[in-house]
C-alpha cells in the first residue's frame, strides 16, 4: 500500500509563545473506502486528528491531515499520469526565477480597515522542485529518514513498510519524493513528487505573507489536487473573499491557490486569519 496525502485542515487558538510546552493527543478519526481512478482498484480516506493544548490545559489548536491508501501495483499498471513531461529549463529560465526571487517582499502591517473583497495575496515562487529541496523539507519534517541501526529497528518493527531497493536492500518509501527512477518503478508516475504538508506550508506563508507581524492566521483548509514533480515551478496566489468581525475579532476570509507552470491548480485552501483595527 501507498500513501499520499490529500487534505488538511488547522485551527489556531492564539500565536504559540516561547516558553510554551504544547501536549498533542493524537488519533484516528475516520476511514473511508472508496474506489480509485488514479490507483485503479480500492482506495481508504484515513483521517487523523491531534488536539493541542498548553501548559495550563487551555486548546491551542486542532490538526486534520487525510491520506489515501492505495495499492502500488494496480497504480503502476495504470499510469493515470504516465504522459506528462517532466520540466525542462534553460538558463535564462533560471535568471527570471532568481529575478522573480530577489524581488519577493512580505507585509511587516495591515489592517483590517483597509482590506477590501477582491485585493489579492501574492503570487510568491516556489521551485523549481528538486532533490536536494525535497530532502531539506523531509529532515525538517522528519518522517523515515533514518538510516543504520535505526533504519533496522524501524524494519524490525514495520517490514512491509520497507522497499527492497535497486541494491536489495530495504528503504522506506520515502524516496518517491526526491529519486525520480525509483517513484517510476513504483508507482508508474512522471517522476518523484513532493509532499503535500509543504504545499500546505506554501499556502500558510501565501497567508502570512500577506498578514502582517500582527495578523494571527486562525484557520486553514488545504487540499491537494495534483502531483508536484521534480524540475515544477509552483506560484502561491490568492484573493480575499470576506471580510466580518466575529466575537469580537476583526477577520478576513480568503482563497489560496498553488499555480505550477502547466497553469494547473495544484492545491487550494480557504484560510481566515485575524487582522488589527487602526
Amino acid at each position: 500500500m501507498h500513501s499520499i496525502w490529500t487534505g488538511s485542515y488547522y485551527e489556531w487558538e492564539r500565536a504559540v509563545k516561547l516558553g510554551d510546552r504544547l501536549r498533542a493527543d493524537c488519533y484516528l478519526k475516520s476511514v473511508t473506502e472508496k474506489d480509485s481512478t488514479f490507483g485503479g482498484g480500492r482506495a481508504l480516506y484515513q483521517t487523523y486528528e491531534a488536539v493541542y493544548h498548553d501548559q495550563d490545559g487551555k486548546k491551542v489548536g486542532v490538526r486534520n491531515d487525510t491520506w489515501i491508501r492505495i495499492e502500488r501495483a494496480k497504480t503502476r499498471e495504470k499510469k493515470k499520469y504516465g504522459e506528462i513531461a517532466l520540466a525542462q529549463w534553460k538558463p535564462e529560465d533560471i535568471t527570471r526565477f532568481q529575478d522573480e526571487y530577489r524581488r519577493h517582499t512580505r507585509t511587516t502591517k495591515r489592517l483590517w480597515d483597509d482590506v477590501q473583497v477582491g485585493d489579492a495575496l501574492g503570487p510568491i515562487l516556489k521551485g523549481p522542485l528538486t532533490p536536494t529541496a525535497e530532502i531539506a523539507f523531509e529532515s525538517f519534517f522528519g518522517i523515515y529518514l533514518v538510516g543504520n541501526i535505526v533504519a533496522a529497528r524501524l524494519y524490525d518493527k514495520h517490514p512491509a513498510l520497507m522497499i527492497p531497493n535497486e541494491q536489495g536492500v530495504p528503504e522506506p518509501p520515502q524516496r518517491v519524493h526526491w529519486d525520480n527512477a525509483f517513484t517510476q518503478r513504483l508507482l508508474g508516475l512522471p517522476g518523484a513528487y513532493d509532499l503535500g504538508p509543504e504545499r500546505c506550508a506554501w499556502l500558510c506563508q501565501g497567508v502570512t505573507d500577506w498578514i502582517g507581524d500582527d495578523g494571527l492566521l486562525t484557520r486553514l483548509e488545504a487540499r491537494y489536487h495534483k502531483f508536484n514533480y521534480m524540475g515544477d515551478v509552483t506560484w502561491v496566489k490568492g484573493r480575499v473573499t470576506d471580510k466580518f468581525e466575529r466575537d469580537g475579532k476583526a477577520l478576513v476570509r480568503c482563497d489560496v491557490q498553488c499555480v505550477n507552470h502547466r497553469d494547473e491548480v495544484t492545491a487550494t485552501a480557504t484560510a481566515e486569519a485575524e487582522l488589527p483595527h487602526r
